[in-house]
Parts: structure tokens; sequence; C-alpha cells
């Protein structure tokens, strides 16, 4: 899942923006009527996710507040870990190109990797 994110952490004064990429998990279901019915579809707890975020005080694109969390509990994420290489393998557009390198970097970002 991707989606635009817009974040105001009151503690230090910073607003950040950018793209959040969530890796979630796709829950199994009975298949329903003939071949071509439509299927249920159900995307539900998440599992890893990166925040490609900039401040807005710097420049576009600069990933300055960029950070990955590598485990949830529930629905509530780990802590941030401000892992700058795995923020710029992350950029948009390497995504796009190869979407392996999403997957790359997931396995090689989690606890134990």
């Amino acid at each position: 899942m991707i989606r635009h994110w817009f974040e105001i952490d009151l503690d230090n004064a910073s607003m950040e923006h950018g793209a959040r990429i969530e890796i979630r998990e796709l829950a199994r279901h009975p298949h329903r009527g003939s071949e071509s019915a439509s299927q249920l579809t159900t995307v539900d707890r998440p599992l890893w996710r990166v925040d490609l975020f900039d401040r807005l005080t710097d420049p576009p694109g600069s990933f300055s507040a960029a950070h990955f969390h590598p485990r949830f509990t529930g629905d509530e994420p780990s802590a941030r870990f401000w892992d700058a290489a795995t923020a710029a393998r992350l950029a948009p557009s390497r995504i796009s190109s190869s979407p392996s390198l999403l997957v790359a970097a997931v396995r090689d970002s989690s606890p134990g990797a």
C-alpha cells in the first residue's frame, strides 16, 4: 500500500511529508462462485513500513526524515529506524523501475537479517 502522508512532530517542531509504503498481510478467503466471480480481498495486518519523508524546511527529495519500521505490535509500528542506505534504496524512482528492490530492502532491514 502506497499513500501520501503528512506528519507534524510537536516534540521537535518539524513537519514531514512524503510517501508511506506499507507491506500488509493479504488475508486468505474461500473461493466464491465461478472461476470468473469477483473474489473478496482483504489487506489487513501491517508487517513492515518505510516512510520516505522530507522535512518541509529541507530541499524536496532529500529524504531528510526517511525512516522505516521493521515490525509492528498489532497495528502499532515499532520505533523509527533511521537508515539512510535503506531510504536511498527505496527512492520512488527506483521502486517503480524494479519492484524487487522493495522486496530486497524489506528482507535486508528486518530484524535478524
